[in-house]
């Protein structure tokens, strides 16, 4: 799971969060007159744990062995590390979910 945090850089230990549309770095809005450009340097599809033993378990009460399939249907959750480059001259190393990822690449487009 992201920790929608920026974890080096500009702002360490900020949290990012979403609201009106736009992405905020702490109290920085992240948006094309803010930021001059952004890399994604990892992205990650992390299968929930909890999801996939639940869908087991429920999966082998109903279905015996073959319910044992259903924890490959757990939910995937995406986790992005984006490198921001500020218009200031600063950068910052962001980790992400998919939501926030979303909403900072059409701000940033």
């Amino acid at each position: 799971m992201a920790e929608n945090k920026v974890i080096a850089g500009y702002l360490e230990g900020e949290k990012v969060k979403e609201g009106n549309g736009l992405v905020f770095v702490g109290t920085d809005a992240a948006a094309k007159w803010t930021v001059e450009e952004y890399e994604v340097v990892s992205d990650e599809k992390n299968v929930s744990l909890s999801s996939g033993i639940l869908r087991g378990i429920a999966g082998r009460i109903l279905l015996g062995p073959w319910g044992t399939l259903a924890a490959l249907t757990a939910k995937k959750k995406g986790v992005y590390v984006v490198a921001l480059k500020w218009k200031n001259g600063n950068k910052s190393l962001l980790e992400i979910d998919e939501k926030l990822y979303k909403c900072l690449v059409k701000n940033l487009f």
